[in-house]
């Protein structure tokens, strides 16, 4: 259900700690006192700033607020009442006081005015890019050309992710096998928004969207951020094209036209959070129909999405991974691969999951054809 201004954010704000913590201490307990904080002054000016904004996701209210001190705090440097709390290298909980937290919300300026009411706080996880690179391992990418692209690309990070260490291991320990050496034929991110990790500022709000004290992850996101960066000037670069998600299919079957002979990976990382229930009906209705415009074994459509009962399942297991295509006899197929953390390092597979995705995506391939039988 979409939320609209500052209604019921409190409860937000508690799932919103649960949430964070295993991640972030610091970011835990600014949500613990911005319950109380946001009482007063700073939640009539939070009000005000999102007098016209609507939240589809859970908890993405909460979120952005988070981003938004973060980004103030980094831009501030030591000097700034929340840098020990929320920006250093590692942060301490204990600095994070309620006054410090009245005084930046209380009277913001402008930049986290405009942050407040402009952005959204998606996290660029690179991790996240196993979606892709798994299964086109899977499917000799490195034999055969390929067109990615990334459905509700938050900046595109994810399609440079071949040209990153891989970070992935399967729960017994072993290394997931990735993509290596691809023969890319088009790299292009979708989204309504897509940032610029090119600019500065851009490339500061991804940092900022990153839960505070989390080394790893931020480390991740600068390697991508020098990688996306170093892969502008190649034939290869990636494409961000704004686009309405729902219309999605229409512009990835421009993407398998011009790439004939291609294997077509089409992923989406916490994407459907994001989307009312309508545009996730007609996206997916649309992605179907997508695959099934193709031979088996010529496009695929992968899903990291976030595992039905999650909170029960534990950090390690929130998601899912998910990959769908055209089976030889014209069905779509389904296959649940693996599951994982929402920030994925370590993947536990399903067994004989791989296996099959791979005979599949080993049917002879030639390419778009006008329908499915």
């Amino acid at each position: 259900m979409a939320r609209i201004g500052i209604g019921g954010l409190a409860e937000e704000l508690s799932r919103a700690r649960e949430a964070i913590r295993p991640r972030s201490a610091a970011d835990a307990r600014a949500l613990e006192l911005l319950a109380d904080v946001l009482a007063g002054r700073a939640g009539r000016a939070l009000a005000a700033a999102w007098e016209a904004r609507r939240f589809e996701a859970p908890c993405e209210r909460a979120g952005l607020l988070l981003a938004a001190l973060r980004a103030e705090a980094r831009a501030g440097g030591p000097g700034h009442p929340l840098w020990a709390g929320l920006a250093a290298a590692t942060p301490r909980p204990d600095a994070l006081t309620a006054p410090a937290l009245e005084a930046v919300l209380g009277r913001p300026d402008d930049r986290l005015v405009d942050a407040l009411a402009r952005r959204s706080a998606r996290e660029e996880d690179p991790a996240r890019a196993v979606a892709w690179r798994w299964p086109a391992a899977l499917a000799g990418a490195g034999a055969r050309p390929v067109a990615l692209a990334e459905l509700g690309s938050v900046a595109g990070l994810g399609l440079v992710a071949d040209d990153l260490a891989a970070p992935w291991t399967f729960a017994d320990g072993g290394p997931v096998p990735v993509a290596e050496g691809l023969r890319a034929v088009g790299r292009l991110g979708l989204d309504p928004a897509p940032l610029d990790a090119a600019r500065d500022e851009d490339a500061e709000w991804l940092r900022a969207c990153v839960p505070s004290g989390d080394r790893a992850a931020l480390g991740r996101l600068d390697a991508a951020l020098a990688a996306f960066r170093a892969a502008r000037p190649r034939p290869d670069a990636p494409v961000l094209t704004p686009v309405a998600l729902a219309s999605a299919p229409e512009r990835l079957a421009l993407l398998s036209a011009t790439a004939p002979g291609a294997l077509v990976i089409a992923w989406q990382a916490l994407l459907r959070p994001r989307l009312g229930r309508e545009e996730r009906a007609e996206l997916g209705a649309g992605m179907r129909a997508w695959l099934a415009t193709h031979r088996p074994g010529a496009a695929l459509w992968v899903e990291l999405e976030r595992a039905p009962g999650a909170r029960s399942l534990g950090p390690g297991r929130a998601a899912l991974l998910t990959a769908h295509l055209r089976a030889p006899d014209g069905a779509l197929r389904s296959i649940r691969l693996a599951r994982c953390a929402l920030e994925p390092t370590v993947l536990a597979p399903e067994p004989g999951a791989a296996d099959a995705l791979a005979a599949l995506l080993a049917a002879p391939a030639a390419g778009a054809v006008a329908a499915a039988p």
